[in-house]
């Protein structure tokens, strides 16, 4: 059995996936196999897979005859994994030699179920810029990691991004914690895949390593900058917390911290939620009742009226509209959103 698994989901990347197989296999760590899961691919991308395949025994591909999804991609890689931890890297992404090496020792050093890394950002002219999460590194154990279990979930102190985020390329966790959700993610969720996966897993992990590393190069590709909005989003986002709490029950956890951080997260959504309504559809009467739908639901689960201090400023305006009702107030601030973001 391998140390680690390597899980690459395949889709329409192959300009990048030779760097991106060639950094993994190319590492100085070399007890990992690594799986690639082609998700029916229109170009090249079998072929490339089936030569290293064939270069490579530590290489197994995975291939569908039609397109499944991003969701389907990684259960299928996670089933097929002989590995104890498990490592995503994204096809148009790649990692730096050494990445396996050190989250390798760190894992046996410390004895730990999560390693928890940076990451670098990598736009096409060539800039780059490291990302950290908010929690200091370090090692988190017993009661220290029970304690700060709630502020994974929580926003930092900027009130601009979650503390920890759910990508799960930063992330190397024990296959035992990831298969919680294997087989529990509907196919059709299309936001917030990551997310359904690692939280779950930090609910269920025992202890957590933060590590100053930014070896992972996340590429920015043309298009990515560009802001979406999605007819969907908050019905597509408010699965992944329902899915997150119902974990949380299940394993008999404590429910007062998580809830109040998972509070932060409703708010956040519920916010966005108003402004992808706007943004993803054409007309007034549209965008009215995409917006009435949202604040129907975040007052059927007692959000409106508590205190939104945690949230961003402009997230604030918008909660607050939301928790009287005031459409008109929520549709300006939408479109003002829209206009300047």
């Amino acid at each position: 059995m391998a140390f680690f698994s390597v899980i690459v989901p395949i889709y329409k990347a192959e300009r990048h996936l030779d760097k991106c197989i060639g950094s993994i296999l190319g590492q100085s760590f070399g007890d990992f196999e690594l799986i690639l899961v082609d998700d029916c691919s229109p170009d090249g991308c079998l072929a490339i897979c089936q030569r290293y395949e064939r270069q490579d025994d530590r290489v197994k591909v995975i291939h569908f005859s039609r397109n499944r999804g991003v969701v389907v991609a990684r259960d299928e890689g996670l089933r097929a994994a002989s590995g104890g931890y498990i490592v995503w890297v994204d096809a148009d992404d790649y990692i730096d030699d050494g990445r396996l090496q050190r989250i390798h020792d760190v894992i046996v050093g410390d004895d730990v179920d999560i390693v928890l890394t940076g990451w670098r950002c990598q736009k096409s002219n060539g800039r780059t810029w490291n990302v950290n999460d908010s929690l200091p590194c370090g090692v988190y154990k017993g009661g220290e990691y029970e304690a700060i279990k709630p502020e994974i979930f929580r926003f930092n102190r900027k009130k601009t991004n979650r503390n920890v985020s759910p990508n799960l390329w930063p992330k190397v966790m024990k296959k035992e914690l990831l298969e919680i959700s294997l087989g529990r993610i509907a196919e059709d969720l299309h936001l917030g895949e990551d997310a359904v996966r690692t939280y779950p897993a930090f609910l269920a992990a025992s202890s957590l390593a933060v590590i100053p590393d930014n070896s992972y190069c996340y590429v920015l590709h043309e298009g990515q900058m560009t802001r979406r909005y999605y007819a969907d989003y908050y019905q597509q986002a408010t699965r992944i917390y329902d899915f997150v709490r119902d974990v949380n029950d299940e394993m008999h956890l404590s429910r007062l911290s998580i809830d109040e951080a998972l509070f932060q997260n409703w708010c956040h959504v519920a916010a966005y939620g108003i402004v992808s309504a706007y943004g993803s559809h054409g007309t007034r009467t549209a965008r009215l009742e995409a917006m009435r739908c949202v604040c129907d639901d975040f007052h059927a689960r007692g959000l409106a009226g508590r205190r939104y201090s945690h949230a961003f400023f402009y997230n604030r305006w918008i909660l607050g509209a939301m928790s009287k009702r005031r459409y008109g107030l929520m549709y300006l601030l939408a479109w003002l959103y829209c206009r300047v973001m």
